[in-house]
């Protein structure tokens, strides 16, 4: 599972690109990411560009969103399984309620995990948040 800002860059710059940007990271060497998106983008018009930003500003947006919402998420799980647990007697229907939960919320977790947890992806969206801005200076 790859993480929404992960995602991001896949999106606009290419999968192929992303393994090698994410193989540079792991070398710390950021100047080359950073060269490589600015040869990449500096063919883009300005509104490119701005739909580039509006993008990115919506993807951190829902990465911030996700690790906000997991704490509400495993208060509704608590309680989901105190109620499941003394309003239903021991049964099929209980056991199957109590699966349904608990896989929903590895889910939940395993998403929050990835997207909380993930350097790489963060340091590959701010040079890329660099790049963008560099260019939309240099465009004014």
């Amino acid at each position: 599972m790859t993480s929404v800002l992960g995602k991001l860059i896949c999106r606009e710059l290419g999968r192929e690109k992303y393994q090698v940007y994410f193989e540079s990271l792991e070398e710390r060497d950021t100047t080359e990411v950073f060269c490589d998106i600015y040869i990449e983008l500096r063919e883009k018009d300005d509104e490119s560009l701005n739909q580039m930003l509006l993008r990115l500003l919506e993807t951190v947006h829902d990465s911030v969103r996700i690790n906000r919402r997991f704490f509400f998420i495993l208060c509704i799980y608590i309680i989901t399984m105190i109620m499941i647990f003394f309003l239903l007697p021991i049964n099929v229907i209980m056991i199957m309620s109590m699966f349904m939960a608990t896989s929903c919320l590895a889910y939940k977790v395993v998403e929050f995990y990835t997207n909380r947890y993930c350097d790489k992806d963060i340091r590959m969206v701010l040079i890329y948040k660099s790049v963008l801005f560099h260019l939309m200076q240099d465009g004014l």
